[in-house]
């Protein structure tokens, strides 16, 4: 089994340096240390022998991130479908405790409810890794890290926070499609082993150059390229689509 530090190096190369990790009693913990205490949210990430387990939890206050989290599950439940058809060892539950008045049954309400997140995991390097991925995905997804900023430059998303948008749209986009290049097919991950392997870009499909200022969808106008199939990508403006790349490199077979 996997030392629960080397998962922990692995986490801390993904998450955004807002999102503080400590490890107590053979889990890992992480928060929002730019959340007011009481107010935010709790991620516990333990390592059982066949599978990685992600619980999130809500701190006493913190209706509005409840009520925010409740909201993109309903209204997100395809895009969820989408994630979990494309790894099927991955799946999730909600737990709800309720309370009711012993002497009347009427008065039975929701107390207080959280997440479990699981992925089965056959070979661990690879496993530890598509679950930071994952997990950084349903951080973005589940709470109010809202784009911000202006085309050029640094974009900023808020929660009482700032992480780089760059780093939401580069998580959602490889959780969704992996590190395979989508004009080539080599996979950047298995190719570059180690925690410091992931230099497969992500590509606009749509350039924001040209675009404007845009809020791209990152499993729709997003894909993941090797370096060389991204710098052929950008080597004529507009830049050659996928498709095209695929047919230079099968004249080549």
């Amino acid at each position: 089994m996997i030392n629960i530090e080397i998962f922990r190096a692995a986490l801390q190369q993904q998450l955004p340096s807002e999102l503080t990790i400590t490890s107590a009693n053979g889990e890992l913990q992480l928060r929002d240390k730019n959340i007011e205490n009481g107010r935010g949210y709790q991620v516990r990430i333990n390592r059982e022998p066949r599978y990685f387990q992600a619980i999130f939890e809500f701190e006493d206050y913190a209706r509005p991130l409840i009520d925010h989290a409740s909201a993109q599950i309903d209204a997100g439940k395809s895009f969820l479908s989408d994630l979990t058809d494309r790894y099927p060892a991955f799946s999730g539950k909600i737990f709800r405790r309720t309370t009711e008045n012993i002497l009347d049954t009427s008065s039975r309400k929701q107390d207080v409810w959280w997440l479990v997140f699981e992925y089965k995991v056959d070979e661990e390097e690879a496993g530890m890794l598509t679950f930071a991925d994952i997990l950084l995905f349903l951080i973005f997804f589940l709470f109010p890290y809202r784009t911000e900023g202006e085309e050029e430059g640094e974009r900023k998303d808020t929660i009482s926070t700032t992480v780089e948008r760059s780093r939401f749209n580069r998580a959602l986009c490889l959780a969704f499609h992996g590190y395979d290049c989508k004009a080539c097919g080599q996979n950047m991950r298995q190719m570059y082993r180690g925690l410091k392997s992931d230099f497969v870009h992500v590509h606009h499909l749509n350039p924001v150059a040209a675009a404007g200022t845009i809020r791209p969808d990152p499993i729709r106008d997003m894909v993941p390229l090797c370096p060389n199939c991204h710098t052929v990508a950008h080597s004529k403006n507009p830049p050659y689509t996928v498709q095209e790349i695929k047919e230079m490199i099968q004249g080549n077979g």
